[in-house]
């Protein structure tokens, strides 16, 4: 595999890590981290909801204290006086009051009057508390009752949830001894749920109770496009009464999913962008040259060219290689030259050395040849010498000796 194709497949494959590397941040991280912006808003929402619930009860308690504190109030408790009923309890009164119902009981638990009014039509509002003619046995706030002591909460009745809210019946000077209680409730109707959403900016829902749901803890149910939350509320029995359910529509996670896509291709065009640019660079800076250092060195290891050279105008470590290979093609070339030049000599001495060998083997007899006629002169007898001469130079001057 050749190293360009290394360094892509690196370069995508470090670029690729990084992408999922992206991917995972957003979804492990940055998206739940909106969904969690989300369900802190849902929780947020509920809280103000049951503010606005609360304050309901406050005001609604508010109003009954101030019945239950009153001289004539404290008066009618004792002389049922037909005036005050006249006065007080009438549809305006109740009206202005915004409540639904009013109940005056005796310390007994006996229902001295009670007046109900449809604050959205004129029409009767048949709630079953207003027909009680005395508390029943089982009725929880019987002690409060009995000290004194105010009480607030929700009640089931035939028409729905009733906010209710009890004062004791005091002189006027919050003193006693108390003469019974002041009842007050305002049903949970559309109007005053869409009045509690508008409050709270939140998007309400009063539902049933839940079948098993004794706990008033928040339930978050999420889906692709709302989260919504669940709380059930207990009435003035210990009793689930009603679940409230507040809407938040996941627009922050939409927002942040759109963010992210975009976050996502930016940076992958952006990611593909360098890595086009990187690996263009890196083939006209690195790759390139070095392909062409590497297919000179082949070159010249198959053609056995040593004449050849890179000649590469560079100044960076590719440049300083090629001119290194060719100052080295260069002395191996000049090596080779001079080892013909010394292979030619070596050659013709040792063609000399032969024919010296071959000579010196020819005159070798000649030598013996002479060295034995040397001894054998010397040995010879000198007065047959002179005989022998004259013979010779007699038979030199006779032609037929």
């Amino acid at each position: 595999m050749k190293i360009r194709s290394k360094v892509a497949a690196l370069l995508v494959g470090i670029f690729a890590l990084l992408g999922i590397g992206v991917i995972l941040v957003v979804e492990l991280v940055i998206i739940p981290g909106f969904a969690e912006l989300e369900r802190a808003d849902a929780r947020t929402a509920m809280r103000r909801i049951n503010y606005t619930l609360e304050s309901s009860l406050d005001a609604l308690a508010v109003s009954a204290v101030d019945w239950g504190n009153w001289a004539d109030t404290y008066r009618f408790a004792v002389d049922h006086n037909a005036e005050f009923i006249a006065s007080n309890l009438t549809d305006v009164g109740l009206r202005q009051l915004g409540v639904n119902t009013v109940l005056v009981v005796d310390t007994d638990g006996k229902v001295i009057e009670s007046r109900e009014v449809d604050l959205e039509s004129p029409q009767q509002l048949g709630l079953d508390l207003t027909r009680f003619r005395a508390l029943p046995a089982e009725f929880p706030w019987r002690a409060n009752l009995r000290a004194g002591q105010p009480a607030r909460g929700l009640m089931r009745t035939n028409l729905g949830v009733l906010m209710l809210a009890g004062a004791p019946i005091l002189n006027g000077k919050s003193e006693g001894p108390a003469r019974g209680m002041v009842l007050m409730g305002q049903l949970l109707s559309n109007n005053v749920v869409r009045r509690m959403s508008a409050q709270a900016q939140a998007a309400l829902t009063l539902l049933p109770p839940a079948r098993g749901s004794a706990s008033e803890s928040d339930q978050l149910i999420e889906s692709s496009d709302v989260t919504r939350i669940y709380r059930a509320f207990k009435d003035i029995y210990g009793q689930p009464v009603m679940t409230l359910r507040v809407d938040i529509p996941r627009d922050v996670t939409r927002r942040g999913y759109a963010a992210a896509r975009y976050t996502v291709a930016f940076m992958a065009a952006g990611a593909l962008s360098i890595l086009v640019l990187l690996l263009w660079s890196l083939n006209r800076m690195v790759l390139g040259p070095l392909a062409v250092v590497t297919r000179h060195a082949v070159a010249v290891g198959q053609d056995k060219d040593l004449t050849t050279r890179l000649h590469l105008a560079r100044h960076d470590e590719i440049g300083i290689l090629a001119r290194e290979f060719d100052g080295m093609v260069t002395r191996v070339a000049e090596s080779r030259t001079q080892l013909v030049d010394q292979s030619y000599q070596a050659g013709f001495a040792e063609l000399a050395k032969g024919v010296l060998h071959n000579l010196g083997n020819a005159m070798t007899p000649i030598g013996v040849r002479i060295a034995n006629l040397t001894d054998r002169l010397r040995k010879a007898p000198a007065e047959d010498a002179g005989e022998a001469l004259a013979e010779l130079k007699r038979g030199g001057d006779d032609p037929a000796r």
